[in-house]
């Protein structure tokens, strides 16, 4: 019953083959073409970053999202500790500064 279906409906020519996998290439084209324009839309400030995604194993969209996520977080991080640090560092440091009558900055 098996090998009836089987040559029934299992077919043996190129076409379908073709299309299947000319669908699946060009889906993977299309990937490839979003992270590279994801990546290159990001400003100059972020060539490190731009490095360091091109490290990755893998690059797909998924892979770059969580790449993109994980900047944002450390950026984040990083500016909050930054602003932290500043205030603290003022609040401690609180040193006058005396005024001149000398223009030598001008």
């Amino acid at each position: 019953m098996w090998d009836k279906l089987k040559q029934l409906y299992q077919q043996h020519k190129p076409g379908p083959h073709f299309n299947a996998y000319d669908a699946f290439f060009n889906i993977q084209k299309e990937e490839e073409l979003q992270c590279m324009a994801l990546i290159h839309a990001l400003p100059t400030e972020y060539s490190g970053f731009i490095t360091s995604l091109f490290l990755l194993d893998k690059l797909t969209l998924a892979s770059l999202c969580t790449a993109f996520h994980n900047q944002e977080n450390q950026v984040q991080l990083w500016e909050s500790s930054s602003t932290d640090a500043a205030i603290t560092m003022k609040a401690a440091v609180s040193i006058p500064i005396p005024a001149t009558t000398s223009n030598t900055c001008s």
